[in-house]
């Protein structure tokens, strides 16, 4: 099945010949050495099927035809729909130690 590489991912070089990628859309993070990175980033390939499977799970890479902001763009749809919307108030109270003293406070 062809694959590509994730929109998502960030790559940070990490040390020496070893590269950090993190993926925004899963929050999964890898560690990688210089030939891995260089296979999957410049010559597509990944030598071993464990492998590819796990990059798909992580969401380091994906199936080549899908559009990954879309996908985005609908799991973000959906997630809206599942929103209580009967809620009327929202109180924030970062900390219990304010010294205003308010009055409206509670």
């Amino acid at each position: 099945m062809e694959w590509k590489v994730s929109n998502f991912n960030i790559v940070l070089p990490f040390k020496e010949k070893k590269y950090f990628i993190y993926n925004t859309r899963t929050t999964s993070s890898i560690i990688v050495d210089d030939s891995f990175y260089q296979n999957l980033y410049f010559n597509r390939v990944i030598e071993k099927n464990s492998d590819e499977l796990q990059l798909r799970a992580m969401g380091f890479i994906v199936d080549a035809g899908i559009n990954e902001l879309d996908a985005l763009k609908n799991l973000w749809n959906i997630s809206k729909c599942k929103v209580d919307t009967s809620l009327k108030t929202i109180l924030i109270a970062p900390t219990m130690n304010c010294n205003a003293n308010c009055y409206y406070c509670f």
